[in-house]
């Protein structure tokens, strides 16, 4: 072979390699076209179910109420694949604008947001709540039934709170789902149900209604006599001393209860929470340093 052949042989064999790979690229780049106008096709001839959205509850800006609402619409996003490169796109978002109610459809400003994730972080920005997992968890833990709520809407204030705990913990965990099945599993497991203390309200509410009369009762007394051997007369002060002492030391017990109940159950939560840590950062390691990753 003749020596000054050889850089005119490598120029040629270099440009046969560019050639190669410019048209492998030209192939890979026309297989991605082919299957977005498919794909594009297929969506189109998917026909926009505005019965979907009956299902998404309208925001009116309460803080409890934005988890809820942010899940639903993420799950009908997802089910419609809504993306600018689809047409529903575009009914998606006036959907979700109608569901704003009263100053937060002044405040977020309606027909601003081209997509529906930029209309989602402002959503976040403006109304989601500033207290970590944490702090939500400790409060549910000691959530308890008040005297004027129904069992229902009691039922419903738990799950609300519950659902903002756990949007906060996807988003402290960067949505990391083996972290957030075994928090929530381990918090779930060592949660005590609030029907004991439910009951257990109820019971002393019932014994207030004995001891401390209605607003209306002593007047009705009064009105039917004044006698000492009247047998509406109210107990004696020492029967109601007694039984009010008794009552504001069952109190008090109760509460240092909860107290600790709580500060055991933050303290499980936040270990619970370090250890799943440490395993997901541990098994990044070892995934990092295997031979076969390298």
């Amino acid at each position: 072979m003749n020596v000054d052949d050889q850089p005119e042989r490598d120029l040629i064999e270099e440009y046969q390699a560019t050639t190669a790979l410019v048209r492998k690229n030209n192939n890979l780049i026309k297989e991605l076209i082919e299957r977005i106008n498919g794909k594009m096709t297929t969506l189109k001839i998917e026909k926009f179910n505005n019965k979907d959205f009956e299902v998404v509850p309208p925001f009116e800006g309460k803080i409890e109420q934005l988890p809820r609402f942010l899940r639903a619409l993420d799950y009908l996003a997802a089910e419609y694949e809504v993306t600018i490169y689809t047409n529903h796109l575009v009914p998606f978002l006036l959907h979700v604008e109608a569901k704003l109610k009263g100053a937060v459809a002044h405040q977020i400003g309606l027909g601003n947001y081209q997509t529906w994730p930029a209309l989602r972080e402002k959503l976040i920005l403006a109304y989601d709540d500033k207290r970590d997992s944490a702090t939500l968890a400790e409060e549910l833990g000691v959530m308890s039934q008040k005297p004027n709520e129904t069992p229902m809407q009691f039922y419903e204030r738990l799950i609300l709170h519950y659902d903002q705990m756990l949007a906060k913990l996807l988003l402290e965990c960067n949505s990391n789902k083996d972290i957030v099945k075994g928090v929530t599993e381990h918090y779930l497991e060592h949660f005590n149900p609030p029907a004991h203390e439910v009951n257990s309200r109820r019971e002393s509410y019932t014994r207030k209604q004995d001891i401390y009369p209605s607003p209306e009762e002593p007047q009705e007394k009064r009105k039917k006599g004044k006698g000492k051997n009247d047998s509406t007369k109210p107990m004696t002060s020492k029967i109601f001393y007694k039984e009010k002492l008794a009552l504001e030391k069952q109190k008090a017990a109760e509460k240092k209860a909860r107290e600790e109940e709580r500060d055991r159950r933050r303290e499980e939560y936040r270990q619970r929470k370090l250890q799943l840590l440490e395993q997901v950062v541990k098994n990044n390691n070892n995934n990092i340093s295997s031979p076969e990753r390298l």
